[in-house]
């Protein structure tokens, strides 16, 4: 390549006010741990955000306020309309996005910036596996697959909503993971410490997972079984659901497609129906032999994967999805470089006389 005596570097410089839509199950999180707010104002001038519909954003919002300089301001628009995603991404003053959501959402939020030459940061759904082999640690394993697919009451992107277990332990493995299903504790977190399972945020949700329940029994083969009921007896007047559990059931089933707990007998035959999804959000992995574990976690195609645990996020570690789960990364350094861009600067001048230029981290 063509060059000169001289010095060269290259150096970040925010993209300017970003737009963010958060996520309704992790809604302070989206402005903390370096999710979304925090790295945007760290790298100037501001954030305009568009908090999901709990007030926990809103009230992060006022303390940000409080102790953020004016030149960096994060403004937040209260209400929804069905197109906030696009009007969030074509408004001028906008110079890059970030969305949580549905795959809809994100494919119009993605359409509008790539009008303007816009970057966007997209985590959208996820239908991730988690794969138990017969050496595992069951009782690890049975822990892992409850923190899987209960967390937040089953309302979060990366939760294993797949779970294949090897055929010789599941007789074992399903006994086990029903009665630590059966001892999650329903109510109200803030009034009983205890509680595991707290309400779906909306009537529409829980609607929706009752609904698929429901299509899921008759359609379902002979051997398909729902576990554990869904109604709380003293709770019905809220949106509160029992954990369900549906076992034995077919690769042809809609809830096989989005929810499944089924077995496998081989490992080539756990990775292909892992990766049998349009998405990559997060994967597992549980077994004793790290060299399997690696193995397969190098196959499994998803942005974040876990071996002999589950849900963790550590905020040193970048987070976000392959395929339709979207693009971009959170956390760490990576959040940073979300919002920010590379300028490029060379400097020609006589060997003898050029001074260094200072160099960044890109």
């Amino acid at each position: 390549m063509f060059s000169r005596p001289g010095a060269h570097s290259g150096r970040r410089e925010p993209f300017g006010v970003c737009a963010g839509i958060g996520r309704l199950e992790l809604s302070v999180s989206d402005g903390t741990c370096g999710n979304r707010a925090s790295p945007g104002l760290r790298q100037r001038p501001g954030v305009q955000a568009r908090p999901a519909h709990p007030l926990g954003a809103v009230q992060l919002a006022e303390i940000y306020g409080r102790g953020w300089p004016a030149s960096r301001p994060l403004l937040r628009s209260a209400g929804w309309r069905p197109d906030t995603g696009r009007s969030s991404s074509q408004t001028p003053r906008h110079c890059e996005g970030v969305f949580t959501g549905g795959v809809a959402g994100g494919q119009a939020v993605a359409e509008a910036a790539g009008r303007l030459i816009r970057p966007v940061t997209l985590e959208l759904g996820g239908k991730s596996p988690l794969i138990i082999f017969a050496d595992a640690d069951l009782d690890e394993a049975v822990r892992g697959a409850v923190l899987a697919n209960y967390l937040c009451q089953g309302q979060v992107c990366s939760n294993a909503a797949r779970v294949f277990v090897e055929r010789r332990i599941l007789d074992d493995f399903v006994d086990r993971l029903l009665r630590a299903v059966a001892g999650l504790r329903v109510g109200d977190p803030p009034m009983l410490t205890e509680t595991a399972i707290g309400a779906s945020i909306s009537s529409q949700h829980a609607g929706t997972s009752l609904h698929r329940l429901a299509g899921a029994r008759p359609r379902a083969p002979s051997g398909c079984s729902a576990a554990t009921g869904v109604e709380v007896p003293g709770l019905e007047t809220g949106h509160f659901l029992r954990p369900c559990v549906l076992a034995n059931c077919s690769d042809g089933m809609r809830a096989v497609r989005e929810e499944i707990f089924g077995a496998f007998d081989t490992e080539a035959e756990a990775v292909a129906r892992a990766n049998a999804t349009e998405f990559g959000r997060v994967g597992g992995v549980f077994t004793r032999d790290l060299a399997r574990a690696h193995r397969v976690i190098g196959e499994l195609q998803a942005g974040s994967l876990y071996i002999n645990t589950y849900n963790s996020y550590p905020a040193r570690v970048p987070f976000g999805g392959y395929k339709m789960s979207g693009f971009g990364r959170e956390n760490c350094a990576e959040s940073l470089r979300s919002y920010s861009q590379v300028k490029s600067v060379y400097v020609e001048c006589a060997a003898s006389s050029c001074l260094p230029c200072p160099r960044a981290d890109l």
